[in-house]
């Protein structure tokens, strides 16, 4: 699979910490840890996934 420099760097930082797998989804690259899915990058954006226990830490940060 074919990854571009932002891509690689996400990546980078992600796996700091822990192995990070990366799928192909949606024309672009899906993320996951271990088997579970948590997040999508797409063109230059990183998206992560979310549920209501999640979310307001997220919203703590100014995430979108």
């Amino acid at each position: 699979m074919r990854i571009n420099e932002h891509v690689k760097y996400i990546i980078d930082q992600l796996s700091q910490r822990g192995a990070i797998k990366v799928r192909r989804m949606f024309g672009g690259y899906g993320l996951y840890k271990s088997s579970t899915f948590f997040g999508l990058i797409i063109d230059t954006v990183l998206y992560f996934k979310v549920d209501t226990l999640t979310r307001t830490k997220y919203e703590a940060y100014d995430s979108k």
